[in-house]
């Protein structure tokens, strides 16, 4: 079942790297807020995230990080809308996949610094090398804070620690199909207003 989750989370990756594409007019480098790549904590990251002045619709996270101190990388594809219902609770559709990639392929991307592109980023994915390690899948998910009731559905699955039922399984791709036509259709709404 990790090997489908895997592949699944790749293909909604690639998905997710066209949309931060799509809505690059709000997308920012991580260099664009700092003058080499982004360090936190001894750790160096490339990559795109939103505009932190623009989180409004479609946000996206596409980027790749360098644990240097431990000779790991993580790629990182993240898509997340944020709607109110007609009751005024915040939901989320959310997509949130974490993979170890190999060091030294990403290295060659992170070091690009400003340089680095989208296309990059895919080719650490494709490399053969990605594992998923975590996805969150949110599907119009939400607390009331006033009664504290849950709406919606979300999936956190930590890999290759929890072994998922076939059920399971299912639940998460359909929420995963419904939850990225949705941001899909979000996307192309912004890119048309």
């Amino acid at each position: 079942m990790n090997d489908t989750l895997n592949n699944l989370a790749l293909d909604t990756s690639a998905h997710i790297i066209d949309i931060c594409r799509q809505i690059t007019f709000k997308t920012v480098k991580w260099t664009d807020l700092s003058d080499k790549p982004f360090n936190v904590a001894a750790n160096e990251c490339a990559g795109f995230i939103n505009n932190p002045d623009d989180y409004t619709g479609v946000s996206t996270t596409v980027d790749v990080i360098l644990l240097a101190d431990k000779h790991l990388a993580v790629a990182r594809t993240y898509c997340v809308q944020s709607i109110a219902d007609s009751n005024g609770v915040e939901r989320y559709n959310n997509l949130q996949f974490d993979y170890d990639v190999d060091y030294d392929i990403a290295s060659t991307s992170v070091i690009k610094g400003s340089n680095i592109t989208l296309s990059d980023i895919q080719q650490v994915l494709n490399t053969g090398h990605a594992q998923l390690k975590r996805l969150i899948v949110s599907n119009q998910s939400g607390v009331d804070t006033n009664t504290g009731q849950k709406f919606g559905a979300r999936y956190d699955v930590a890999l290759p620690d929890e072994s998922q039922s076939e059920e399971q399984v299912a639940l998460i791709k359909n929420a995963l199909k419904e939850v990225l036509s949705t941001i899909q259709n979000a996307a192309n709404t912004e890119v048309q207003t």
